[in-house]
């Protein structure tokens, strides 16, 4: 049956672990600084493995 909207109604949503949160943090991070030094053209092994020293 197609949903108005509520599929997910009365699922409790819970926020990130705190792991998650470090590794999101440092993803973010490290795609920063590799964007900081190569652009928007970065490729994602760059951002994976971070920035040069």
């Amino acid at each position: 049956m197609s949903g108005g909207g509520d599929e997910g109604a009365g699922r409790v949503v819970r926020g990130r672990r705190a792991d998650g949160r470090r590794r999101q943090e440092a993803l973010l991070d490290a795609a920063a600084a590799v964007f900081e030094e190569s652009g928007v053209k970065a490729p994602v092994r760059d951002i994976e493995q971070g920035p040069t020293p």
